[in-house]
């Protein structure tokens, strides 16, 4: 009995595998073929320019038939990886069904690029085949090409904008004179062309320095231009010059002999004709020249000052310096007055 059933299960088993066997595997499609050979691929690349080469063919006798006496036209493309596509104007080949040309593209910015060239078959009004090719390493045009070019160097931006000039110095603050006035200029696209200023009214000088003499206040003007032909609207700094120093500060007291270790030190007003006198540093010297005290005093200020310590018995010498308010220098003048303490 179970070896029946088991001789039954086997043929059953074997019925379903001959089924299986007898039922067709499917059948894969196969790839659809292109109508057209199409091939398009960058065959130069440097500087700021591309060239964009394809050839386009019917793959097929069929193909061929369907764009009979239709016009090809070819329209290229290059295609940065950031920004617009570059796009030359459609071409018309004629009545032809192959085609082998090549497009150059210049005055490109530095960026990456790929090439797109669409085609297609114009019958009168009606276009009655299409289609695209990009870019990648193959051969047409006479040449192996690539799929992308980087262009580094690229067009240069177009410069619209004046240089930046600055003189320096170029504020309304006495200087010491005679002034060097030196002209930072900038220009980050076609640099700078030409610098030119003039004084008080006088000729206009090329250079990016000038040179102001005479005390007073003086007008200075200034221009650049860059290389592109920007040019920068004359501009006018007034700058003041001090060249003399201030009046000799005279010194009336001490004189000869005293005997005070603490003598006052008085003189009269110094005066300067440009600047100003900013003030006075009043000091004491020994017999041998050194500075044994000293101290600042205030244009303002009284012009007398009490000596701020003891001076042993000796010869000494009682010095006043003017200064006058000139930068980054100022001028000097001195007046002294040698006297004793006994």
């Amino acid at each position: 009995m179970h070896i029946e059933l088991r001789h039954k299960s086997l043929l059953a088993a074997g019925m379903v595998a001959a089924l299986l066997c007898a039922v067709p595997a499917p059948v894969m499609a196969a790839p659809r073929e292109e109508p057209f050979k199409a091939v398009a691929t960058i065959s130069a690349c440097g500087g700021q320019t591309l060239t964009i080469a394809a050839r386009i063919a019917p793959a097929s006798s069929e193909a061929a038939r369907a764009v009979r006496r239709a016009r090809l036209r070819l329209r290229f493309e290059a295609a940065p990886l950031f920004g617009r596509s570059r796009k030359k104007r459609e071409i018309d080949l004629g009545r032809t069904s192959r085609a082998r040309r090549s497009e150059r593209f210049s005055n490109l910015r530095a960026q990456s690029y790929s090439g797109v060239v669409r085609y297609r078959w114009v019958r009168g009004s009606r276009t009655v085949e299409s289609g695209l090719v990009r870019t990648r390493r193959a051969r047409a045009g006479g040449r192996r090409g690539k799929a992308f070019c980087s262009l580094t160097v690229g067009r240069k931006q177009a410069d619209t904008t004046p240089p930046v000039i600055t003189p320096i110095p170029a504020d309304y603050g006495w200087k010491r004179g005679p002034l060097t006035v030196n002209f930072f200029v900038f220009d980050d696209f076609s640099g700078v062309a030409l610098v030119v200023s003039r004084l008080d009214g006088g000729p206009f000088v090329r250079g990016r320095s000038t040179r102001v003499e005479g005390e007073g206040a003086h007008q200075l003007q200034y221009v650049a231009r860059d290389a592109a032909g920007n040019q920068t609207q004359p501009a006018t700094v007034t700058l003041r010059v001090d060249q003399n120093p201030p009046t000799t500060p005279t010194v009336t007291a001490p004189a000869g002999a005293t005997g005070d270790s603490t003598p006052d030190i008085q003189w009269n007003t110094s005066s300067d004709s440009a600047s100003g006198v900013g003030g006075y540093v009043v000091l004491v010297r020994d017999s041998n020249g050194a500075i044994v005290w000293s101290q600042d005093v205030p244009a303002s200020a009284p012009t007398a000052l009490t000596v701020g310590q003891a001076l042993p018995p000796g010869s000494y010498t009682a010095e006043v310096v003017a200064y006058d308010a000139a930068s980054p220098a100022p001028f000097t003048s001195t007046g002294a007055s040698p006297f004793t303490v006994g």
